[in-house]
């Protein structure tokens, strides 16, 4: 996944069965940042990703998750 974003900086939660996922979640202070994750997801699993707006850093994960949403993906299903 890439992110593009000028305001920084922001953070990228990554969001699994609807809940925040803190391995794969991450601040950012680049205005152009590329991450992964792997997972093994079963039938059913999904993820959504949002990007949050971030007062400062450091920022613990529940600053990432408390931040003001910026953009949201529609959820990715497996199956």
């Amino acid at each position: 996944m890439s992110v593009a974003d000028d305001d920084v900086p922001y953070a990228v939660v990554v969001v699994k069965n609807g809940v925040a996922q803190e391995p794969w979640s991450q601040a950012c202070t680049d205005p152009e940042h590329a991450f992964t994750f792997t997972d093994a997801p079963l039938s059913g699993d999904y993820y959504l990703v949002e990007i949050r707006q971030l007062d400062a850093l450091p920022a613990s994960f529940d600053e990432l998750r408390q931040g003001t949403i910026s953009a949201l993906s529609n959820p990715i299903y497996t199956w």
